[in-house]
């Protein structure tokens, strides 16, 4: 049993590497179309995003709506402070940091 678990922590190991290379590089897409300044760095944001595309499954890719999402979570300063996200059930970390250093 020892030869199997160890097998299975090895697996589990490389699924959280993958998933993590996925997201972080999920996330630097999409950050770099939402922080895009002008039209031409928009432009140029959103052409690397179908490159990225190609070696995905279609559910794997990022849609449209998730870029205007983000863009409009970005925009929001209720959402962000200090560069930091916040949700509904982080906010009260926000809250506190805003009475702390204002």
């Amino acid at each position: 049993m020892p030869v199997a678990a160890g097998v299975s922590q090895i697996a589990s190991a490389l699924l959280h590497q993958l998933r993590g290379e996925y997201t972080g590089k999920r996330n630097a897409l999409m950050k770099g179309w939402t922080s895009a300044k002008d039209s031409r760095s928009k432009a140029k944001a959103r052409a690397n995003i179908p490159k990225w595309h190609a070696s995905l499954r279609p559910q794997s890719r990022i849609a449209m709506a998730q870029l205007q999402q983000a863009m409009k979570r970005d925009s929001d300063p209720t959402k962000k402070v200090h560069g930091v996200s916040f949700n509904k059930q982080t906010q009260f970390i926000a809250e506190r940091d805003r009475v702390l250093y204002p």
